[in-house]
């Protein structure tokens, strides 16, 4: 009655790691590496590394209730969003965490639950939103560790139902980052005007309007 992690090879599979438990996170590879990140759930919940050559698995901290997770393109941390695991269930917070994957070192980035995280291409800057019960908001963690509050939006029915609740499994694929890292697109309606949107972040600008759509993601060049 669990989940397991499996290794697909090209002629073979295997069992990596067993029982991680129902709902276990979407696992992440660690760039440059034979190494894969994964979360278990339940009462000792860990974030932990697993290397798929040998199946030696590594715990490098505590996590609790809806853990997701990004690796940074240089493979030497990861953005987790999840809830403290200090105190009660009751007393618990959500909050987004920078954790080096050699020490397992804790950075607090934003005591507020996530809807998505993101790097940007460089790994300069993490990408961060936010919901409340009528809006959402993007944040911005800069090179030199503040967060920014940029822009704040009602997102498209598209995005709510296809794309915030699984940003994890596509945190490789579609980009909301420019290029150069330096602005992202969202789409949704902002002063009750509904289109895509792009926000610069280096400096923050006002957000400027592109037209209509419902979903918009940004081309790798």
């Amino acid at each position: 009655d669990g989940d397991d992690l499996t290794v697909i090879g090209p002629t073979a599979s295997r069992p990596l790691v067993e029982d991680l438990g129902r709902g276990f996170s979407t696992p992440a590879w660690i760039p440059g590496s034979h190494q894969a990140l994964t979360a278990t759930v339940g009462a000792d919940a860990a974030l932990s590394l697993v290397d798929v050559d040998s199946g030696q698995q590594r715990d490098l901290t505590a996590v609790a209730g809806d853990v997701r997770f990004v690796v940074h393109p240089d493979g030497g941390q990861v953005a987790v969003a999840h809830e403290s695991p200090a105190g009660s269930d009751t007393d618990r917070t959500a909050t987004v965490e920078l954790v080096d994957l050699a020490t397992g070192e804790r950075t607090p980035v934003l005591d507020q639950p996530a809807a998505w995280l993101e790097w940007s291409p460089d790994g300069d800057r993490l990408l961060i939103l936010t919901i409340a019960p009528l809006e959402a908001t993007w944040h911005v963690r800069q090179p030199d560790g503040a967060v920014e509050r940029t822009s704040t939006y009602l997102p498209s029915r598209t995005e709510l139902r296809n794309y915030l609740p699984f940003y994890d499994q596509y945190a490789e694929s579609p980009r909301r980052w420019s290029p150069d890292g330096r602005a992202f697109v969202y789409t949704g309606e902002v002063d009750g005007r509904s289109g895509v949107w792009v926000q610069r972040v280096d400096p923050v600008e006002p957000v400027v309007p592109l037209g209509a759509g419902r979903v918009a993601w940004w081309s790798p060049r």
